[in-house]
Formats: structure tokens, sequence, C-alpha cells
């Protein structure tokens, strides 16, 4: 494998992120261009490998809980996603080293992310990477229309005992810490 770079995502790349959204294999689709420009090229970025963008990787900082409390101190990684035909070469691992780098940069301390239970080979890499289960949960979809079944006042209707749902398990990775985590500048030579 030829070497590696991290690049910062351009409003150009729209069609990149619609992309590896949908190797994401969630059913939510990608957000209208200009809501992705406004709020999420600031925390995309592509893993250049072989001179094509292999791996994507969205985040932005975790709320503090303290409003006016200043910078949050933590990561939270939203997408993750290696082109499925680029798998197993390890571009994962090179792009998780290269985003803990410019997270510690930016002056985060620790990182957490989500991933489905059953995707083995995610989790076994998080794990590698120091990341620890952190608490498990199920995602509910509500599979009707939101103002009919609101249990707000002014948008009342069928109300929640009534919402159908499914559920999906998903194991959160939480709060690894940073330092002693990650390979020095001389660990992870493919990753700049």
């Amino acid at each position: 494998m030829g070497p590696t770079f991290l690049r910062a995502a351009t409003p150009a790349d729209y069609g990149l992120y619609v992309r590896f959204q949908a190797e994401l294999g969630v059913e939510d689709p990608p957000l209208p261009s200009e809501r992705w420009e406004k709020e999420c090229v600031p925390g995309t970025a592509f893993l250049v490998a072989e001179g094509v963008d292999a791996a994507y990787a969205f985040w932005d900082w975790a709320p503090t809980g303290n409003p006016g409390a200043g910078p949050a101190e933590e990561i939270y990684v939203r997408h993750l996603v290696v082109e499925a035909h680029l798998r197993g070469r390890g571009l994962g691992r090179c792009l998780m080293v290269s985003l803990a780098r410019r997270f510690r940069e930016q002056g985060a301390l620790r990182w957490r992310l989500n991933v489905l239970r059953t995707n083995r080979s995610a989790v076994l890499l998080y794990e590698s990477m120091g990341l620890r289960p952190h608490y498990s949960t199920a995602v509910m979809r509500l599979l009707g229309l939101w103002p009919e079944c609101s249990p707000c006042p002014r948008l009342r209707g069928c109300g929640p005992t009534s919402l159908p749902t499914r559920t999906t398990p998903t194991w959160s990775a939480g709060s690894a810490s940073f330092p002693g985590r990650f390979p020095g500048p001389g660990g992870a030579r493919a990753c700049a």
C-alpha cells in the first residue's frame, strides 16, 4: 500500500459523502447538500490511499452538559467508513490513528463512538485502539409520522404508547483517553 493521508472535506465532496453514507448501511437518507456543507464539512475528512478516497469520517465535539463551560474535551465520531472493496488492508486503523492525531492537535482528551455489536471487525479495531464498551443501547425508530403521533400538546395525536418501533442494538465505546493509546510519529509510517 502506498502512502496515505487525511484530507479535509470541501463542499465539492458532497457526492463522496453520499456514497459513503450508503456504505454505512443505515436507513437515514443523506443530508441535503446545503445542510451537509454548513453542518458537516468542518468535521469531515477523507483518507486518501492509493490515490483514491478510501475512507470517510465525520465527527463533532461532544456536548459538555455545562452551557458556557467552554470547549468540550471529547470528540464524538459519528461516521467512520472504509470503502467495502478496500477493507482488510489496515485503512481503518490508519484512519483512526490519523484522526487521533488531529483530535489531539485540536485539544481533545477523549473520544467516543457507537458501533453495531454485530460489526465484529470494527469492534475489534476499536478495542485494539484502546476504546472499551461504555454502555449498550437500542436505537428505536418511529415508523409513523411524528406530528400525528406526538405527545407534544401542539402536535397531539395518537401518543407514544401506540407508536410502532424497530430497534437496533448498538454498543457505545466511550471515553478512551488519547495519551498512551496511539503510536508515536514512527509507529504508523503509512499514515500521515
